[in-house]
């Protein structure tokens, strides 16, 4: 009986524990790591600060300045003229396309015509320059013409043909050449365009006959079904 009691004893002690001491403990435990937990899921639900955006730096022309360099580009010297346009296209004047078209139609120096030229070739599926490029063509000097017919070969716009072709009785034998160069890349480019827009058409019409093809299907499953259920 002794051993008994002291069995019931220990046994209470430990319930005691469990209740009064442990328990308690472990649920501090669980409360603690929940609000951990929630501390965490709180920090994932705020966005993050956005970036700190760096500010474009100041522009180095002053109006003023911009002024005097579009003046600059009627200078007499022409390496002057030149290089006062070349800031102007840098510095995004809304001016400089127009300064451009006017040294090609204007400048004394062929060579800064060339220059013109070399900028404008990059320029595809501009109407504005493919007709500057075709009054060059018309430029007092060779290189200038030739310059021209290769930029619109590069550019390979069709409506600028009526005007190669007006070359092909030039005086220089090299312009009459390159003439009839620049017309084989429009009419090589021509060919090209031709085929491609060919074959999407016939995608185009293959999709849409097939599209055609699924609805006269589904119409006439549906009929059937529609008489079998008369039946």
């Amino acid at each position: 009986m002794k051993y008994i009691g002291m069995i019931i004893g220990l046994a209470m002690l430990g319930y005691v524990a469990q209740e009064y001491v442990l328990k308690p403990k472990k649920q501090a435990q669980i409360l603690q790591q929940e609000a951990e937990e929630a501390v965490q899921q709180q920090s994932l639900d705020i966005p993050p600060p956005p970036p700190e955006i760096e500010q474009a730096p100041p522009p180095v022309l002053s109006p003023s300045q911009l002024k005097r360099i579009r003046a600059s580009t009627r200078d007499t010297n022409p390496d002057v003229r030149w290089e006062a346009a070349e800031l102007l296209l840098k510095s995004r004047d809304p001016m400089a396309d127009q300064i451009l078209y006017q040294m090609l139609q204007q400048d004394g120096s062929p060579e800064n015509k060339v220059k013109v030229i070399a900028i404008l070739q990059e320029r595809t599926g501009d109407r504005n320059v493919v007709a500057a490029l075709s009054n060059a063509l018309r430029d007092t000097e060779s290189n200038v013409r030739l310059a021209a017919l290769n930029a619109l070969g590069q550019i390979g716009d069709p409506s600028a043909a009526p005007s190669i072709g007006s070359l092909l009785s030039d005086v220089d034998e090299g312009v009459r050449l390159q003439a009839l160069r620049t017309l084989n890349e429009l009419e090589a480019k021509r060919q090209t365009l031709a085929t491609d827009r060919a074959a999407r058409n016939q995608q185009k019409l293959e999709k849409y006959e097939n599209k055609v093809r699924e609805y006269e299907e589904r119409q006439a499953e549906l009929q059937r079904k529609q008489q079998a259920a008369q039946q």
